[in-house]
This record gives C-alpha cells, sequence and structure tokens, in this order.
C-alpha cells in the first residue's frame, strides 16, 4: 500500500500522544477510500525516504457542507489543553514540536501557538484551583458570524448542553459539551491579533481561546 503520509509519534510531558505528520502525496483522498486491510510501509527517517522541497498537499481542497447539521465546521482548528507543567509544555511544544507563540510565554496564564500557517493550534492553560488539568475543548471554526448565529439560535431547541456563549472583539464563540462529555468550541474570529487577543481575561480565555 502506497503512504500518503509519513508519521512520528512522541509523549508530551502531560504523557500524551503527539502525531507529527508530513503528507507525502498532494491527492492523499485518491488513495484513501473504502476499507483497508494491508500492513502499512515501515518509516524509517532517513532510510526509507529522502526529503522532498516541494508542498505535497493540495492547495485549495473541496470543502463540503451538511446543511441539515446543526453547526456548520468549515476545518477544526486547535485543540486546549489544561496543564501543571505549564512550563514544560511550552517548552516541548516550541522547542520540540516547532510551534510559536501567538500570545503567551513560560511566565502566563494562558498562551496560544501556532503553527507555520495556522493562527492558533495548540491552547495551554495553566492549572488553577478549580481547574482540572486535562483536555478542555476542541476548537472548529464555521464559515460566518450568520451562520454561528443560526447555530446558537437551533440550539435552544435541542437537548445540548451550552456551557457558555462568549462574545469578544477577537472572536466569538459558543461551546456546547457532547454526550460523552467532551467539549466543542465553535467560532468566528473577528480581529484576531496578538493586541486584541492579550485583552481576554482568564475566564474568558477558557472559551474563547
Amino acid at each position: 500500500m502506497k503512504p500518503v503520509a509519513h508519521a512520528l509519534y512522541f509523549v508530551d510531558p502531560d504523557r500524551l500522544l503527539v502525531e507529527v505528520y508530513a503528507d507525502v502525496m498532494d491527492d492523499w483522498h485518491s488513495h484513501r477510500k473504502g476499507t483497508f486491510n494491508e500492513v502499512k510501509t515501515s518509516y524509517v527517517p532517513g532510510v526509507t525516504s529522502k526529503p522532498v522541497a516541494e508542498k505535497l498537499y493540495p492547495d485549495n481542497p473541496r470543502l463540503e457542507v451538511v446543511m441539515e447539521a446543526l453547526f456548520h465546521p468549515k476545518k477544526a482548528t486547535h485543540a486546549a489543553l489544561v496543564t501543571s507543567r505549564f512550563e514544560e509544555m511550552y517548552a516541548f511544544y516550541t522547542g520540540i514540536i516547532g510551534l510559536s507563540p501567538l500570545v503567551g510565554s513560560p511566565e502566563s496564564s494562558v498562551a496560544v501557538l501556532r503553527g507555520t500557517v495556522g493562527t492558533g493550534d495548540l491552547t495551554l492553560y495553566r492549572h488553577r484551583p478549580g481547574l482540572q488539568p486535562g483536555f478542555h475543548h476542541v476548537g472548529f471554526e464555521v464559515w460566518d458570524e450568520d451562520d454561528l448565529d443560526r447555530s446558537i439560535t437551533a440550539l435552544a431547541g435541542k437537548d445540548i448542553s451550552v456551557e457558555q456563549v462568549s462574545d469578544h472583539p477577537a472572536r466569538r464563540s459558543v461551546t456546547i459539551v457532547a454526550p460523552d462529555g467532551i467539549r466543542l468550541q465553535f467560532f468566528v474570529n473577528r480581529d484576531w491579533t496578538p493586541e486584541v487577543i492579550k485583552t481576554v481575561d482568564d475566564e474568558t480565555a477558557l472559551y474563547l481561546l
């Protein structure tokens, strides 16, 4: 079976498994259809593959909208973690994984880290009383504020727990709790710049960043 990506796996200071991967073909969808039973090809960096310079991913992937769904996310954007090892996690994700800070530092109560083309791929919250360490939420960007308004209005007739609706100059969001207890944040960015993000207080940050 021809590989579509190469991946490395790490364990971060909070013992979470992290995958770092790179696509090795620009149209992997055409090679990943149906059910696969074949054994994956072994990957040994520098041995079974050679570095390439070209970008091997679709520049304009086709996006499909499930119109009857309550929310219309166009992509998953970030994960948010609460950690009691804030400085270690910050150092790991910047020094090992290679993310750069959009806002925050090792001394902050919250940090938003980003990849080369991301706008905020990982949010770290410093553990404090009443805020348990672990996974906090996953974020999904929706198409626009009108679409987010439609979803928020439709939530009133559903048996879905709405934990927070946040309205800030940087971003507007709604956070719900899935049946398995996982928080899902749906948002649209406004003035998503470091200067404006820094004005978010710690409590609002839990549901906005």
